[in-house]
């Protein structure tokens, strides 16, 4: 028990600091940070905008933290938001002309990434690897929140 635990524990951060590493390495590129990846793939994918609530749910991130990366990538002019003071956070986010070609070349370094890193599991292999990972994910909440958290 003890060695499943420290080798899925050690396996996981492993994966979790590389894809940090590559996400601030690529983003540097840019002038910009890897904890900003997350926002610009998914309104890429989004042209029509997400609201900050569908941006956390999205993201996995807080509301705190996707206020703070918007409002970076506002100053930078990648996103935008319509000024509507009455609905601060259902104002949909989208990007900018110069977001949406930086999203496109951030979109090419997230394929070419992926291509690299999956290139010899079979599609049948990494259908059961994320079928894997999602019932651990479930498992995990269902411990979480058995345990009053």
């Amino acid at each position: 028990m003890r060695d499943r635990y420290e080798m899925f524990t050690r396996v996981i951060l492993n994966i979790s600091k590389n894809i940090q590493k590559i996400k601030n390495r690529e983003m540097e590129k840019f002038g910009l940070k890897g904890k900003q990846v997350q926002c610009f793939f998914l309104l890429y994918r989004n042209p029509e905008g997400l609201e900050f609530k569908e941006l956390c749910a999205l993201s996995g991130t807080d509301k705190a933290a996707v206020s703070r990366t918007v409002k970076e990538l506002c100053a930078l002019s990648y996103v935008y938001t319509e000024k509507n003071p009455y609905k601060k956070y259902k104002n949909p986010v989208r990007l900018t002309q110069k977001g949406m070609m930086t999203g496109d070349k951030i979109d090419g370094i997230i394929e070419e990434a992926v291509n690299f890193v999956s290139g010899d599991i079979s599609e049948k292999d990494r259908e059961n690897l994320y079928s894997m990972l999602n019932l651990i994910d479930e498992n995990l909440n269902k411990y979480c929140k058995g345990k009053g958290e």
